[in-house]
């Protein structure tokens, strides 16, 4: 997607994202956040098992080629040998991660689109419709408080940039903190090396949903809410 590559779209970026064939799809990832959350947790379950099902599909040669690149390169003791297999490996890993495509993808551009609104010009807008466009951006962080607070994790540090974008998590947890004005968490954190099994172990610990068994890597930091039975070490939620 086109704003989410960019540290800092300029108007030009902007323009060529509202004229993009991908401006329906957002349009209706938008419209997605905004049914109740039960139905909105169920789409983004079937997004999530379509979207799975999709890279499988489009990635099946590219991951048997990167098996055999591997082979190849543990194998491999000619000098000459080796700097080919990686330059191969390199490039078939970077063909299928543009065919990655996820939830934290739409995430990602939706935080573009916040944060940009602040200092975007908006002079054809007039004071209601200036309203009424704040308040849909304020109706989104909300929809991701919400789907937060039930358990759906949101990603914290940009995967492909390594940056934060500050005042779309923050405007988040604001919505969080307005429903939950006295929540009470543990924080467990947990860092290692890539393809070291932290996913995995997430998702056998506290039921997670990260892709561990189509190819993909997690990248970037996340975050998510466990809700803890009543009464239990005196907190409501663990925050992972």
């Amino acid at each position: 997607m086109t704003l989410q590559k960019s540290t800092k779209p300029d108007q030009q970026t902007i323009d060529n994202w509202e004229n993009s064939a991908l401006t329906g799809l957002f349009n209706s990832y938008i419209n997605i956040l905004m049914l109740p959350l039960k139905e909105r947790k169920y789409a983004f379950s079937q997004i999530e098992k379509e979207m799975s099902a999709f890279f499988i599909a489009e990635s099946t040669e590219d991951l048997k080629r990167v098996n055999e690149l591997r082979l190849r390169l543990k194998c491999a003791t000619d000098k000459k040998e080796i700097s080919i297999f990686k330059t191969d490996l390199f490039a078939v890993l970077n063909d299928i991660e543009n065919k990655t495509l996820g939830l934290e993808h739409f995430f990602r551009e939706l935080s573009k689109l916040y944060e940009l609104s602040s200092f975007v010009k908006n002079d054809h807008l007039d004071h209601n419709n200036r309203q009424r466009f704040e308040e849909s951006l304020k109706n989104l962080a909300q929809s991701y408080g919400e789907l937060f607070l039930d358990g759906h994790p949101i990603e914290l540090l940009n995967g492909e940039l390594g940056e934060m974008p500050s005042s779309w998590i923050t405007a988040i947890c604001n919505q969080i903190t307005h429903k939950q004005p006295k929540l009470r968490i543990f924080v467990i954190s947990i860092i290692g090396l890539q393809s070291s099994g932290k996913s995995t172990l997430l998702n056998a610990l506290f039921g997670c949903k990260f892709a561990v068994s189509v190819g993909r890597c997690t990248r970037g930091l996340y975050m998510r809410l466990l809700l803890l039975e009543e009464g239990l070490f005196c907190l409501e939620f663990i925050l992972f």
